[in-house]
């Protein structure tokens, strides 16, 4: 524990007990759901995996949507 530091502070029976915790901008708390951590996991095996496409230009990209 160190100045500056946040924590949850929890009474287990005769105990005080301190869980550390850290602060999320609002902007960011999409990100660290439980949802979007499991889309992140599953986008990062389709690349470790091969399965991506790249495209030249962004018309290459439509026409490989739109077939």
């Amino acid at each position: 524990m160190k100045a500056g530091d946040y924590f949850e502070v929890e009474i287990e029976d005769d105990r005080i007990v301190f869980v550390p915790q850290k602060l999320v901008s609002r902007d960011e708390l999409a990100y660290w759901s439980k949802e979007t951590q499991a889309d992140i996991t599953e986008a990062l095996a389709d690349v470790a995996a091969g399965r991506v496409k790249e495209f030249e230009n962004v018309d290459d990209l439509l026409k490989d949507l739109n077939s």
